[in-house]
This record gives structure tokens, sequence and C-alpha cells, in this order.
């Protein structure tokens, strides 16, 4: 498991004490995957958030049949899956590694436990900010070629 010093750098988490970056990580597990790997489908629950340890992860929109639109790259420090986390939503997007990674994994399960023994640290406030940009970068991808609104 990481050290709570490498939580706390995680910008989902980088207010947290260390006491609290230690809740945290008891309610997370590991997860390895070799590059090419799916972490989840668009349109799976959106049950768990990710956060990269290691590695990169692109997020892509099947637009139309065998066309896919790239919505981000992201690597150590950020925090993927957490707009269908927070809404409950199916997954917008599908999240696959480009090269071996590794992540930490905070279930809904595992998430509801911390929000009922700290509702202090539950809010995780930063993934709320982090939605709405989110949420942009979908509706963008998913306008047809050419159309401006």
């Amino acid at each position: 498991m990481a050290d709570e010093g490498k939580l706390n750098r995680w910008r989902l988490f980088a207010e947290l004490t260390s006491e609290d970056a230690d809740v945290v990580l008891d309610a997370c597990e590991e997860r390895n995957l070799v590059g090419g790997e799916e972490l989840f489908r668009e349109n799976d629950p959106g049950d768990s958030i990710f956060i990269v340890q290691s590695g990169r992860v692109d997020i892509f929109k099947n637009i139309r049949g065998d066309v896919d639109r790239s919505l981000a790259s992201f690597g150590p420090g950020d925090v993927i899956g957490e707009m269908s986390f927070i809404d409950g939503a199916r997954r917008s997007a599908t999240a696959r590694t480009t090269e071996a990674s590794e992540f930490l994994v905070l279930s809904r399960q595992s998430f509801a436990k911390v929000q009922r023994e700290r509702p202090d640290i539950a809010a995780l406030p930063a993934c709320a900010r982090r939605t709405s940009c989110t949420a942009r970068r979908w509706h963008t991808a998913s306008r047809p070629p050419g159309r401006t609104r």
C-alpha cells in the first residue's frame, strides 16, 4: 500500500492530515494493470474512484461504431472515475492503461464505511470541483464533428 505521504500529494486528498490520510488509505485497495487493459468501460457502474500511483491512463468515448474520441490522459497523482462515483450514473467513457499502471481503488462500499466513521473527511470536496470540468469534456466529445453547440 502507498504511504500517506504519497496520498497527500494527490490533489483530491491534498488537504488531509496524516491521520485522515491513513483512514483513506485503509479504505483503498491496490490494483495493478498491464498496458492496454481497461480500468472500466463506458456504461459500467460508477462504483469506484481510481487514484493513479504510476503509469498512464487514456479516457475515451465511443462516438459512433469504431470511432473513439480521446478525452484526456492521466498519470500519477490523478483521480479517475469520480464523476459517476459522485452522481451514481454509469460511466460516461472508457479508461484504458497505456502502460503498466498501479492504482489505489476506493470502492463505494469502502467510502460508505469512511462516511459513517469519519463524516468530517468523507465529503472530498475536490471531487465536486473536478466533476464539472469532466462533464464539460464529455459533453464536448459527444458532439458530432464540426458542430460547435
